[in-house]
């Protein structure tokens, strides 16, 4: 073949798991709403391990993308006031647990040979981006009214481009790897409890999250640029892990005047985890920088 590409795609990966529940006017009333929702999707753009590629001049392009979206939500919330005479329960627990790898990978062991003397362009690429909804809701109402609310998640999005252990890749042009991953999670647990004796409402809110963003080259490149780039939102934790498998801290900007005296927050980063910086040469960067050694 002249070039290869590989594209996996999953556009729209939607997810909906609700649970209502009420009850009307009685001596006892209880309602309660269970939704469990449990998922796991993986998108990827790879090759066998075990298979040798015999490419020509031509691009080689990995990609794997996905959207996802998911929704819990159990209420019971009693919405239209009903009233038990004697006791009212309500109850709500929504659980969400949930697991998206997107990966896209030139993996380790695999063997390219070239029949021309170098490949074009090569590109790898894993992007995601996906929004995640719990909501657990109860109201009671009664003599004697408990409301016990529990919303939890439990979440992990793993986004991977590698180009991993193998033969030199020779590119007559750029080379890049990056990934992208961006999740946006709301949790919301809400408890009213009315009662004319006793009124217990209680209201938790537990949350799991892991995810990882990770672009890796593990073999030998020749191109006119090699791009590696992993993007995401980190945690403090996070990015303190990121630094800690860093060799140097990069930040560079243009001598524009609003500049000059800007304070980048990713220089104390790197100055507070002990890796070297490397920083445009601003009087006022320099003096922080060397000041700092």
């Amino acid at each position: 073949a002249n070039g290869l590409s590989i594209v996996a795609n999953t556009p729209a990966l939607t997810s909906d798991a609700e649970a209502h529940a009420g009850y009307s006017s009685a001596k006892f009333g209880v309602a309660g709403a269970i939704a469990v929702q449990v998922v796991s999707a993986t998108t990827s753009a790879t090759v066998d391990p075990a298979a040798t590629l015999s490419l020509g001049s031509g691009n080689v392009n990995l990609s794997a993308n996905a959207v996802t979206s998911f929704k819990t939500v159990a209420d019971s919330s009693n919405s239209t006031n009903a009233k038990a005479s004697g006791t009212g329960v309500g109850a709500g627990i929504a659980v969400e647990v949930i697991g998206n790898d997107v990966i896209a990978s030139l993996p380790d062991g695999l063997t390219i040979t070239y029949l021309k003397n170098s490949l074009g362009g090569v590109s790898v690429s894993a992007n995601h981006k996906g929004t995640e909804i719990v909501t657990a809701k109860a109201g009671s109402a009664g003599g004697t009214s408990v409301t016990p609310v529990l919303a939890a998640a439990v979440s992990g999005a793993y986004v991977e481009a590698t180009i991993g252990k193998g033969n030199e890749i020779i590119s007559s042009g750029d080379v890049s790897v990056t990934t992208k991953n961006f999740v946006t999670r709301t949790m919301n647990a809400d408890a009213a409890a009315a009662g004319d004796s006793v009124g217990v409402g209680g209201a938790f809110s537990v949350s799991v999250f892991r995810d990882s963003s990770n672009a890796r080259v593990d073999r030998s490149i020749k191109a006119q640029n090699l791009k590696v780039n992993a993007t995401g939102v980190q945690g403090r934790q996070g990015v303190r892990d990121v630094l800690g498998r860093s060799v140097a801290g990069v930040v560079t900007l243009h001598p524009a005047s609003n500049y000059l005296d800007s304070l980048p927050i990713k220089m104390f980063e790197y100055m507070s985890a002990g890796i070297p910086v490397i920083a445009s040469d601003f009087d006022l960067w320099r003096a922080i920088v060397q000041g700092s050694q």
